[in-house]
């Protein structure tokens, strides 16, 4: 996110039962890795995962849980370092209108189900409006277009790949036929004739021998 905020953002649409450890361990990861061999610890970055499901996860009734390290009697936060963000979609589409507009805006934007929401958002958020944009282009006409064009140019290279191995397979073939044909000492025509190549060709093939 900047030089000392490392993100990691999960979608996720099936309940593998793993989400909480599996973030866990990314957030492990990002902290671990975020810190150069030898630095200061001084110099890492903190962690937040935000993790967007469409299951629950938690008993409770609230959609948006946040998870840092507390200690347990005081319930006072011991490290800022690592913090661990839960969504449950299911829990939002119940839910009336309050809280955190922005929030609410592109959750109702991701999970997609209430039309009116998803108007209003557009209309409201810019950046909405643009990731509507973005995901009108994947879903429409153009992307498909997209598709068909990237399919044609992977068919093309392919098939351009393919005979431009087999010309230099054959001009491999030859090269290998003239120069046996020059230690046995064969004239220049009766090589030409071979193989199909021309008196420079064999000439120049002869000086490189």
């Amino acid at each position: 996110m900047d030089k000392n905020t490392t993100v990691d953002i999960e979608l996720q649409v099936k309940d593998y039962h793993n989400i909480i450890k599996r973030s866990l361990f990314y957030a492990a990861g990002l902290y671990h890795t975020g810190l150069k061999s030898g630095g200061d610890y001084k110099e890492n970055n903190k962690v937040i995962t935000i993790n967007i499901l469409f299951f629950y996860v938690y008993k409770w009734e609230k959609y948006h849980s946040i998870g840092k390290f507390k200690e347990i009697e005081l319930n006072e936060v011991m490290t800022e370092e690592i913090e661990m963000h839960v969504i449950e979609l299911p829990k939002f589409l119940k839910t009336k209108r309050g809280g955190n507009k922005k929030l609410r805006q592109w959750l109702d934007f991701i999970a997609n189900k209430r039309k009116e929401e998803v108007k209003m958002a557009v209309k409201e958020n810019e950046k909405i409006a643009k990731a509507q944009k973005e995901y009108e282009y994947l879903t429409g006409d153009a992307a498909v277009q997209r598709l068909a064009f990237l399919r044609d140019k992977w068919q093309s290279d392919h098939n351009s790949d393919i005979a431009w191995n087999r010309r230099k397979a054959k001009e491999e073939e030859k090269l290998k036929i003239a120069k046996n044909l020059l230690k046995e000492k064969v004239s220049i025509k009766i090589i030409m004739n071979a193989t199909g190549m021309k008196k420079e060709e064999i000439e120049k093939l002869i000086k490189e021998i």
